[in-house]
């Protein structure tokens, strides 16, 4: 019964990450856009990216929770399948119907969302559980070493556009 408490709290927390990360990045797009593509047009492709960030946050605390019930046969079949499935949504929109960078963040949001149904579906019992607000400082405290090297690994890509800006693509 723990199990499924600990994992309502993680969803909760991841829910509540992702949607402060992506109201930033959305509310940030116009800026995000011209310095990742040097242009504001793609100011709707960045909000995309927000909403893709989401999707991904869930996916990863479902994967998670299948992982630690050791059902990494499910957690492989499904991942395997939600790449197939990324494969021909790109296809499809990028090649066929010529949606470009949109249709490539789409093909990817779409894959994780069917991807996050089938995982959601194989844990009923974290939806029957009610999250705890202790469980969930904890879990952040867990997560904040953690966090803090991913958000320096994007810190360390980062000099490529800030060098792109200053001196320009040849530089």
């Amino acid at each position: 019964e723990r199990r499924a408490m600990v994992f309502s709290s993680l969803v909760a927390a991841r829910v509540l990450m992702g949607a402060l990360a992506a109201a930033a990045i959305v509310l940030a797009r116009g800026p995000l856009a011209e310095l990742l593509t040097g242009t504001r047009e793609t100011q709707g492709g960045v909000a995309l990216v927000a909403l893709s960030l989401v999707v991904f946050t869930l996916v990863t605390a479902f994967t998670d929770q299948l992982r630690s019930e050791e059902r990494h046969r499910t957690v492989a079949g499904l991942s395997a399948a939600r790449e197939a499935l990324e494969a021909v949504l790109t296809f499809i929109l990028v090649l066929v119907l010529h949606h470009g960078l949109t249709g490539l963040i789409v093909a990817q949001i779409l894959a994780n969302a069917a991807l996050l149904v089938a995982l959601s579906s194989r844990c009923p019992r974290t939806f029957r559980a009610r999250p705890e607000r202790s469980m969930i400082a904890t879990l952040a405290r867990l997560g904040a070493p953690i966090a803090t090297v991913y958000f320096l690994m994007c810190l360390h890509d980062l000099d490529r556009y800030l060098i792109k800006a200053v001196l320009g693509v040849p530089d």
